[in-house]
């Protein structure tokens, strides 16, 4: 006998082909009975657990007596003794060997499993076929953890198989189908169409409470003026030769969702998209719902301990006031006291703390913690970093750090050593684009259409990076040609020809400062018109929104506007940042002289240079075939004699912080 037994879209069983009647199941108990053991592991349950789900409100001697009668009335329905057996302590769905058993939702989930693994288009569409509907409609809450993972791993093929159509319709409130399908009515030419989409979007999110999110306000506000380029804009949410990778990472993200974490670690080269791999990972956490953690680490942070953690759980604090008291007192006090910049929390304390808020975030779903441009973390908070990668094996947690492969820190090459050797973590380190990938990249960055000259020019400038591809291709001219460019740094600094004198001014003396802004600080420090310069780059791509203030969009493009700064013109730039624990710690405390951080101290002009320099290893120059940038001036260190005017008045130089020499 063959039984196929069917759960999605509604109840029905099948004996040999035929439909069991519904006038079978009359009544709702047996049917019940049945779908909870098709569900069950080895489809059986014990007893007692059959008797809590189904008559949670009677004692036990009257549940079972129920259960008798259920069972009854499922073998009657399908006209087999065998079918619901009660043996010592288990129910039991055709133990033996009279019938072969199907169950719908075990070809579906094994089918999506597999197609989800191999990231194969074509797969993922044949699985999402087998998805019939909601697990048992109308059914009791009982089997709503079941259902809404099968809903989600149905919504999930949609999405790998960019099925954009069927997804919003599935889920109106997706914001990733919303975006591409307002993208493709602004490549169509179709702006209405986009306004359109927008608008149901904005609909299905009011109903919730939410709003459509930065990059769908920016799309739109880009369609509602009208500014559909001849060729799209480069896409930031579309990552190519990356497919790999992208199934490495949501399989941790899948495993997380079961509390089973873990810790991608994604490195390579400056300009290869580590950060906007990062983000792609951030867009599909915020679509399932999930809590997202963002820290990016600077080496204008100065010596200060946790920088780039105090500020991100700051932003997550302040906007999910419920968390802290989910923690105990003592762990309430730690990170209060490291949000408010202290600095004086005992570590013991603190690692356990921010590892209780992490797993906190998370609810019912999961936390995604990144630490970008992790190589420039300070030693705490890779130790920090070690702490949640041990807490995010056991929670449902994953942790996303990227770092630049040639300048991974000693503290970090021993957590990454120690991650790999206990295989707690992922290693995916991001390789250069192919020639294909890079020509696609190249069309969809270039202002014309590119000639198969410019393709292959592009191809051997930027030998397959990225972003250098992004930026030559931005420079492309009508006809589809390459201009004159000397190097790749020439064509990261184009776009600043666009700029005004002043403009361009204040955005050095930015460069100078720091990596983010406040937009007070980039005031303070740019002068001038500073929120329309602000507006201006932005718009340029130059500068990007974050949290209230603004980022240069790359590290490349604040290293090309630092590059063409002379020495003398650093002194008396401010630093960025000023967080209070920041200008406590620099100013030494009671009754101690004043300590210059490494962002004061590259500011001032009178620092030896930092290590990237002095190695000649600045991501502008590395791995590409350039012209070797002329050696900066560089201030001479003058020893002080061991005795003498000379000597001690170096000697009280190099005690207050200042002179040349300073470490």
């Amino acid at each position: 006998m063959r039984v196929r037994i069917e759960l999605l879209g509604g109840f029905r069983v099948l004996v040999d082909g035929a439909a069991v009647p519904d006038a079978a199941w009359r009544r709702r108990r047996p049917a019940e009975l049945v779908a909870q053991l098709a569900l069950a592991s080895g489809r059986r349950l014990h007893r007692d657990a059959v008797v809590e789900a189904l008559w949670p409100e009677l004692d036990g001697k009257a549940g079972l007596a129920n259960l008798h009668k259920a069972a009854h009335l499922a073998r009657r329905a399908v006209d087999s003794i065998g079918a619901v057996v009660l043996e010592a302590d288990q129910v039991c769905l055709w133990p033996g060997t009279e019938a072969e058993v199907e169950v719908d939702v075990e070809g579906f989930e094994a089918s999506a499993r597999r197609a989800l693994r191999s990231g194969c288009h074509e797969a993922c569409i044949a699985a999402a076929r087998l998805y019939a509907g909601e697990l048992l409609p109308g059914t009791p809450d009982r089997f709503d953890e079941v259902r809404q993972r099968l809903r989600a791993m149905y919504l999930e093929l949609l999405r790998t198989a960019q099925r954009w159509d069927e997804l919003i319709e599935a889920e109106p409130t997706d914001e990733q189908a919303g975006r591409a399908l307002m993208r493709r009515g602004l490549e169509a030419g179709d702006t209405e169409a986009a306004l359109r989409r927008f608008r149901q979007l904005s609909a299905a999110l009011a109903e919730l409470g939410l709003r459509p999110g930065t990059r769908t306000q920016e799309m739109y506000e880009r369609a509602l003026g009208g500014a559909v380029r001849t060729r799209p804009a480069p896409r930031r949410d579309v990552l190519l030769g990356r497919g790999p990778a992208l199934t490495a990472a949501r399989r941790v993200l899948r495993a997380a969702i079961a509390g089973e974490g873990g810790t991608l670690l994604v490195d390579g080269p400056p300009g290869i998209g580590k950060t906007r791999f990062a983000l792609a990972l951030v867009d599909e956490a915020v679509d399932a719902g999930w809590t997202v953690v963002r820290a990016a680490a600077s080496d204008t942070d100065g010596p200060v301990p946790y920088s780039p953690v105090a500020a991100a759980l700051a932003r997550l604090t302040g906007a999910r006031p419920d968390l802290l008291p989910l923690l105990s007192p003592r762990a309430r006090d730690a990170v209060n006291e490291l949000v408010a910049g202290g600095g004086r929390t005992d570590q013991g304390c603190l690692l356990p703390a921010v590892a209780q808020l992490v797993v906190a975030a998370a609810g019912s779903g999961v936390t995604v913690f990144v630490l970008d441009d992790a190589h420039a973390a300070d030693d705490a908070t890779i130790e920090l970093l070690a702490h949640l990668a041990g807490t995010a094996r056991f929670e449902p947690v994953v942790l996303v750090v990227t770092f630049r492969t040639h300048e991974i820190p000693p503290a970090l090459a021993r957590l990454v050593d120690s991650l790999l050797a206990r295989r707690v973590g992922v290693r995916l380190r991001l390789s250069l684009l192919g020639a294909e990938d890079a020509a696609v990249l190249t069309r969809r960055g270039a202002p014309y259409e590119p000639s198969e000259a410019a393709l292959g020019t592009i191809w051997r400038l930027a030998e397959g990076n990225p972003l250098f591809t992004e930026e030559l291709a931005a420079a492309i001219g009508p006809g589809g040609t390459v201009p004159e460019v000397v190097d790749i740094p020439s064509a990261v600094t184009a776009r600043f020809g666009a700029l005004a004198p002043a403009d361009r001014d204040g955005l050095q003396r930015l460069a100078v400062a720091g990596h983010a802004f406040t937009v007070d600080e980039a005031s303070q420090i740019a002068g001038g018109d500073a929120p329309g310069l602000l507006d201006r780059a932005i718009a340029l791509d130059l500068l990007a929104p974050r949290d209230g203030g603004v980022e240069f969009r790359h590290a490349l493009v604040r290293e090309a506007l630092n590059r063409e700064v002379s020495p003398h013109r650093r002194v008396g730039v401010p630093p960025a940042g000023g967080a209070p624990h920041d200008r406590r710690r620099r100013a030494g405390g009671p009754g101690r002289p004043p300590r210059a951080g490494g962002r004061t101290r590259r500011c001032a002009g009178l620092a030896a240079p930092s290590r990237r320099r002095r190695d000649g290893g600045d991501g502008l120059r590395r791995g590409t075939r350039l012209r070797r940038a002329r050696p900066r001036d560089r201030p001479r260190r003058r020893p002080a004699g061991p005795a003498g005017a000379a000597g001690r008045r170096g000697a009280r130089a190099r005690r207050s912080g200042g002179g040349s020499g300073l470490p």
